[in-house]
């Protein structure tokens, strides 16, 4: 997937302290054993802060920079999935991992009810990549 932005809702306990972008999976998929796991984050952290001021209930916004996802890179009109694909295929992001802190003993733990990503997503040519799933 191509990110444009990172939202992440924290029920309690803000304490998001940082994002990182991964380029692959963390761990094997066995419906998929042509595809290794890629080991850590690539890149600086897309976010990263001492303290965390999301309000409980609220979503913390993340802009992915330009320079960090290529969603926004023009694809042409004909073989569109094609030409999306080469032009774009050095920015996908496979995973992200949040770091957050850890509470002070016998304080409540920061709760993350959901992420949710903006972007675009990357589809192989041929649907034949999914047989077999």
């Amino acid at each position: 997937m191509q990110l444009d932005s990172i939202a992440i809702t924290q029920l309690q306990s803000p304490g998001v302290v940082s994002v990182e972008l991964c380029r692959g999976t963390a761990t094997p998929i066995p419906e998929l054993p042509g595809v290794a796991p890629v080991a850590g984050p690539k890149g600086p952290p897309v976010y990263s802060a001492a303290t965390d001021s999301t309000p409980c209930g609220g979503d913390l916004v993340i802009r992915v920079p330009a320079d960090r996802s290529a969603a926004r890179k023009a694809c042409l009109p004909a073989a569109a999935s094609r030409s999306c694909r080469l032009a774009c295929a050095a920015r996908p992001w496979a995973g992200i991992r949040i770091t957050v802190k850890a509470q002070a003993a016998g304080a409540k733990p920061t709760v993350i009810s959901s992420v949710r990503f903006s972007g675009r997503v990357l589809y192989p040519a041929s649907p034949a990549a999914y047989d077999g799933m």
